[in-house]
């Protein structure tokens, strides 16, 4: 009897820990407006042999699978990356329980569950919570084949990780990881055991295959897709990562991978400071190399090292005194109110709201009103009422250029921020403002403008 609620007390805390971030997730999930990248998610659900979703097509044809089913494809398909972000939490869980213990499991996985970048993709139509749950499988029979020297599960994690590749290949970053640990471990052990030079071997193979991979490489490449300025910024991706991973659990992690690094207390330390460091070290690498488009979330399994150590360092902050613990634990958590609360509040989930604009144009638009111009046509043609199968190729609403040879003449939706990078003093010199939507992520304004243009 004493062993049950024993057991009911240990599983009380980790229960609440997985309510409390699938709520968060659950909350407001259908309030936010569409974007872009979530149309093309649609969109390529139904167009799966397309060469975009072809080259990495599990998420999409889940979807399309998925909307076979029902008629609400925004929420539908949001429920979908949400149901998958909870269940990348419970994998948390279970993996850091094995391998570090319960109490870095506990603050690790609330890490992870008040991440604003983990709770943002899964209120979106994208693959990347998909990505973590793989990832993370790959991971727990990697380090069960490592440690209990088991060839068939080590080359089961790398048959996990291939998978992951079909649902983004910058699943691809996981594997260097692998195969760093692997070389620790063998140089750690003074028996040199077969099991990690197996795991080299074969995970660099894996690795120089994926690399290497035309269709792979060139979904990648800035030669082939839009170059953004941002993504190619190594300061960018770094501060972008720590904010959306969270600043206090990057705070966290350095404590504990700074007092952790000297005398580790398990031997797979190794692996997570290898996953929190090394991704991001590669993503801005490979940012400074200006051959590649890379962003913070492409790293989004390195979230996992960096909550891992956070765990370690509120593990460490227990030899603090009374009022320092005390305090850096309550700053924590109040910075995470703040971001969350911005999140949930004035930011409308971290998006533009494109359904008020296009509601705004739907009502106001007259016969003879010329075009709709808009920073994300896909998007507003699909609230103006266009199949989600065709919004973007649809003529109803045409993309805003960069930079415009002549004035635009009609309707126009674009970010304000956006304004003068893309389209200098044309709206303001000719344009009248016919409504606008607020919103702001903290110090970021997301706010839509809609404008009305007369023609020449």
């Amino acid at each position: 009897m004493a062993g049950s609620r024993w057991s009911s007390n240990r599983l009380l805390l980790p229960a609440l820990i997985l309510i409390a971030g699938a709520a968060l997730r659950v909350w407001g999930i259908g309030d936010w407006s569409l974007w872009e990248d979530e149309e093309t998610s649609i969109y390529f659900s139904f167009h799966p042999h397309d060469k975009f979703p072809r080259t990495f097509p599990t998420f999409f044809l889940m979807l399309s699978y998925l909307y076979k089913y029902t008629g609400d494809y925004v929420l539908a398909g949001r429920y979908l990356s949400m149901l998958l972000g909870i269940a990348s939490l419970g994998l948390t869980y279970g993996l850091v329980t094995r391998q570090a213990g319960r109490f870095v499991a506990l603050v690790a996985t609330t890490v992870v569950a008040v991440s604003p970048g983990h709770l943002f993709w899964s209120q979106s139509i994208r693959y990347y919570t998909l990505i973590l749950c793989v990832q993370l499988a790959a991971t727990w029979l990697f380090l069960e084949g490592v440690s209990a020297r088991r060839p068939v599960l080590v080359l089961g994690s790398i048959a996990v990780a291939a998978f992951a590749a079909t649902c983004h290949p910058s699943a691809v970053l996981l594997l260097p990881v692998f195969v760093g640990y692997a070389l620790i471990v063998y140089l750690r052990r003074a028996t040199r055991p077969a099991i990690p030079v197996l795991v080299v071997v074969a995970l660099g193979s894996a690795l120089a295959w994926f690399l290497w991979d035309y269709q792979l490489w060139r979904i990648l490449s800035v030669r082939n897709l839009y170059t953004l300025s941002s993504a190619r910024d190594p300061l960018h991706v770094l501060v972008t990562g720590a904010v959306y991973f969270g600043v206090p659990g990057v705070g966290l992690a350095i404590v504990g991978a700074v007092q952790e690094v000297r005398r580790p207390q398990q031997e797979t330390f190794w692996f997570f400071l290898l996953l929190g460091a090394g991704v991001p070290a590669m993503l801005v690498g490979l940012a400074a190399l200006d051959v590649l488009n890379v962003t913070y979330y492409y790293g989004l399994i390195s979230l996992v090292g960096i909550a891992v150590l956070a765990g370690y360092g509120v593990q460490a902050s227990r030899r603090w005194s009374r009022w320092a613990q005390t305090s850096t634990l309550l700053l924590s958590a109040l910075c995470y109110v703040i971001v969350l609360g911005a999140y949930f509040g004035s930011s409308y989930g971290d998006r533009p709201r494109w359904r008020e604009a296009a509601a705004h144009i739907r009502a106001s638009r007259q016969p003879a009103d010329g075009p709709v111009n808009a920073q994300v046509p896909g998007v507003i043609a699909f609230y103006l009422g266009v199949p989600p199968s065709e919004t973007m190729r649809h003529e109803l609403v045409t993309k805003l250029p960069e930079r415009p040879a002549s004035a635009v003449t009609g309707w126009v939706v674009i970010e304000r921020r956006l304004i003068p990078e893309m389209l200098g003093t044309t709206l303001d010199g000719r344009c009248t403002l016919s409504a606008q939507f607020p919103s702001h992520m903290l110090v970021r304004d997301r706010t839509a403008a809609v404008y009305t243009c007369p023609s020449q």
